[in-house]
Formats: C-alpha cells, structure tokens, sequence
C-alpha cells in the first residue's frame, strides 16, 4: 500500500497486482486464525506464537525517524506509519483472541500494548536479536 504512488515506476506498477493478492492472503489467513483462535488449546498455542513474533513483525518496519525510502518517494510513510497501518489490520483480529491481551484500541487507532524491544534491535538484519 506504501508503494502504491511511488517514485519508482517498476515497484509503483507491481504495487497493484500485489495488493490485489494481498487481498486473497489475508482473507485466507484471517479465516484460518480465527479457526484455530475459537479452539481453546489451539488458541492458547497460537496466542503464545503471536506474543513471540508480534514484536518481530511490528520492529522490522523499523524505527528510523527520517527514512531515506520516505523522502525518495518510493514509499510513502516510514516506519511508524506503517506499523500503524498493520496494527489497524491486524488489531481487530488479534482483539478477538486469546492474544487480546497484546493490542489495545486508542483514540480509535490499534496499538501493541507493549514496549517494542528496540534495545534489541539490529536495523541492518532487522531482527530482534
């Protein structure tokens, strides 16, 4: 979605067909989570693994207040943009499972309801290390 105006006319002109894919990977994934979220057991398990990689996924947007990608206009938020973007998708989700207790909801915007590890943030693998 970052990319949908970009600067960079071959990403800008793959940014389509990716988000009409994207479209069909998430109602695919959402159904599935919800499958296994509505299973006690199964539900306990994935609220474990989400807690696990949650921070990963929510770091590798990365935290760098002036990104270089930004102000190219290849993408057009950085890191805290785009975190919050996945977090309005994916917090609703996540609301309604044993995982709940990972999001909160303030002034109408999804948030992770934790501090995000950033001391043990690699920005060059962009991994948690």
């Amino acid at each position: 979605e970052a990319a949908r105006e970009s600067s960079y006319v071959p990403l800008k002109t793959r940014a389509v067909k990716i988000l009409e894919e994207e479209r069909f990977h998430w109602i695919h994934g959402e159904g599935w989570f919800k499958r296994l979220a509505a299973d006690d057991k199964e539900g306990l398990e994935l609220s474990f693994q989400i807690e696990e990689i949650l921070p990963q996924a929510l770091c590798w947007f990365g935290n760098a207040a002036d990104d270089p990608l930004v102000r190219a206009g290849i993408i057009d938020a950085g890191g805290d943009g785009l975190r919050a973007r996945f977090m309005n998708r994916v917090g609703p989700v996540l609301a309604k499972s044993q995982a709940s207790q990972l999001v909160k909801i303030e002034g109408g915007k999804w948030q992770y309801a934790r501090n995000l590890p950033w001391m043990k943030f690699d920005a060059v693998t962009r991994r948690i290390k």
